[in-house]
């Protein structure tokens, strides 16, 4: 049941009229030590008119200021009412350390909306009383309140900041969230949505109890009650089924759930296994339920939208957290429907003999901090904009790319700080417009990619790509909410060039005596072009009239290029980085030429120019060393 849904419970003024009715409700009502009269206010009301009272009342109290609860600290900076409730920003500290909120946990401040906000906290002393009938045991029950908003308020915070708080997060000062909403039902009479069970009792056979389409009891005006599925004694078999609407309508159509979580209190049990399963139900109506309610759910291996959760824990709230599945099921636009089921009765297993159930509160007619309750955390999603920075080979609009199949990479921008791009899609065209396209990629997959980053490099896949013509490509990119973003706006073009092959044979012998300082050589040169990358290949022919001047190599290359060279022959080798000379090269000293090989690659930058080979003596002798015709160097682009 939801915050637009009406009162739940009939008031009843005496124990009598309990145990004839065999539901809830004798109720006094004294909220004087605390100054207010809402359970008064209240009384009579349709439930969403109770909600508005609620978060009317609410709201004239000073909630400001931070209050401790076990080990979380909480700041509430304002509570202001709202159509149904209230709203709450606050901040929250666990043991000492401030938590984050949202997606990624970079809000400080998070927005709480809290509909058909509870007034009522439990108190042995209190003046508010509730008695009932458990319709399954019989057994009455008498329950003692204190009507308490503003303590009400803080218990409902700090179980709240308990589920979503995350620990450990970069947070960002002053921002502010998000939103997680809180849902309580409506008790009865409701408006929009209902809580409570059926059940099948005293059935001889566990087949019978299970399979039956009918129940045969329904309370859904009971403020606690038990769900089981048992063999109270020998055959004699019980399952209870338990519904919890919750008109989750106030969420944004356009909004993304990011979290949920079910809770329930529990107050009793009994038996060893007391697990329980949450599914989804679709009763035959919002606001009431039926015994043909009984199957009003999947039978069989349904899809449960929670690891299931043992309710042996008394006197608290067990979680249920909503996996992909039960978070598919909260509504936008309507009423979410929840259930619990025994998890024997999901896995069709026959309990032994004996008592199995646990007990648990429901709806009570003005709201207390015991009511189930489901709690999502929502935000709006921006799509991603205009990605920036196009390169294709990592540069910027080039003119001579001779890769055939050329990669493209782009900044992904995207004000969600948490969300990360999971796909992209890139069109390549020979029109400015894009009102044809050579090539589209689709919606295509890509490594997760944070706002701010570049993305790896994408490689061109469509039909051969011709030289001496201009490409428009541009690129965009989808978050992992399946948000699709804005085409990239800048111009980025590529031109295909053949690729360079540059090749030098040295036509005559060149000698050098008495020297050690490095010369260019006069034949091997290659004219390197701006923004490429070159393997390079090439081969000496040596000879020296004596092993005392060895040789030493290097290579010149133009302004911001890098090199990476090896060279090597029968005695020496090594490695060039760019600038560098390489050590002596052993020679053997007689007029026998020795090869000298040297491979590596070249990468030049913006500026094109000149690669020249270098060389003199190791040492400066005046023996003859000569660098003999047939010596080449070569270089491909790559």
């Amino acid at each position: 049941m939801s915050y637009f849904q009406a009162s739940k419970n009939v008031w009843v003024f005496s124990l009598l009229s309990v145990a004839v009715l065999g539901i809830l409700l004798l109720s006094s009502i004294s909220a004087q030590a605390q100054g207010t009269n809402i359970e008064g206010l209240v009384t009579g009301k349709s439930a969403s008119e109770k909600a508005d009272i609620k978060g009317i009342e609410i709201a004239k109290f000073n909630h400001k200021g931070k209050f401790t609860k076990g080990n979380l600290e909480i700041e509430i900076q304002s509570l202001e009412n709202i159509r149904g409730g209230v709203e709450v920003f606050a901040r929250g500290w666990k043991d000492g350390r401030q938590l984050g909120f949202g997606k990624d946990g970079s809000v400080e401040i998070e927005r709480f909306r809290i509909f058909n906000p509870p007034v009522l906290v439990s108190d042995p002393n209190g003046a508010v009383i509730r008695k009932f009938e458990n319709p399954v045991t019989h057994e009455i029950t008498t329950l003692t309140y204190r009507e308490d908003p503003v303590e009400a308020i803080r218990q409902v915070m700090a179980h709240n900041i308990s589920l979503v708080g995350k620990k450990n997060t970069k947070i960002v000062q002053g921002k502010i969230g998000n939103t997680t909403d809180t849902y309580y039902p409506d008790a009865d009479a409701e408006s929009t949505s209902v809580d409570g069970m059926v059940t099948r009792t005293n059935v001889s056979s566990w087949s019978d109890a299970r399979n039956d389409a009918n129940g045969n009891n329904v309370h859904d005006a009971t403020t606690q009650s038990d769900i089981a599925a048992e063999e109270e004694f020998t055959n004699n078999f019980s399952i209870t089924r338990a519904f919890f609407l919750f008109d989750t309508s106030a969420i944004s159509d356009s909004d993304i759930i990011r979290s949920a979580t079910f809770s329930v209190y529990v107050t009793a049990g009994e038996g060893n296994d007391r697990t329980f399963g949450l599914i989804q139900t679709n009763p035959s109506s919002n606001t009431s339920l039926s015994v043909g309610d009984f199957d009003a759910l999947t039978l069989n291996s349904p899809a449960e939208g929670a690891a299931r959760v043992s309710l042996a824990t008394t006197s608290a709230y067990s979680d249920f957290v909503l996996n992909s599945t039960g978070l598919g099921w909260v509504s936008k636009s309507s009423v979410t429907k929840l259930g619990l089921r025994h998890q024997d009765d999901i896995d069709n297993t026959q309990p032994s003999t004996g008592r199995q159930y646990a007990g648990m509160r429901f709806a009570d007619q003005t709201g207390t901090t015991e009511d189930p309750k489901l709690v999502v955390v929502h935000e709006s999603n921006a799509a991603p904009s205009a990605p920036t920075s196009l390169l294709t080979e990592g540069q910027s609009n080039p003119t001579e790319v001779v890769d055939t199949t050329p990669e493209f990479s782009a900044i992904y921008n995207d004000s969600d700080s948490g969300d990360q791009a999971t796909h992209y899609r890139i069109q390549v065209s020979t029109v400015s417009n894009f009102s044809s396209t050579y090539w589209d990629s689709g919606t295509t997959t890509i490594a997760s990619l944070t706002a701010g980053a570049r993305s790896q490099e994408i490689a061109y896949g469509g039909s051969a790509l011709a030289t001496s013509t201009t490409y428009y490509w541009r690129i965009k990119f989808s978050d992992d909410d399946g948000a699709e973003g804005a085409w990239s706006t800048e111009s980025a073009t590529f031109v295909v060039t053949d690729a360079q092959v540059l090749k030098m044979r040295k036509a005559f012998n060149e000698s050098v005596q008495n020297s050690s300082t490095l010369q260019n050589d006069d034949s091997l040169a290659l004219v390197l072009g701006a923004n490429r990358t070159y393997i390079i290949d090439g081969v000496i022919f040596v000879s020296s009239g004596s092993a005392v001047p060895d040789l030493k190599i290097g290579f010149s290359v133009p302004s911001g290029a890098t090199t990476s060279m090896a060279y090597m022959n029968d005695e020496s080798r090594g490695v060039l980085a760019t600038g560098d000379t390489s050590q002596g090269i052993s020679l053997p000293g007689s007029s026998t030429q020795v090869p000298v090989h040297f491979s590596g690659t070249v990468v030049t930058a913006s500026t094109a120019g000149d690669m020249i080979l270098r060389w003199a003596q190791d040492s400066s002798n005046s023996n003859v060393t000569t660098i003999h015709a047939g010596s080449y160097i070569r270089a491909d682009e790559i």
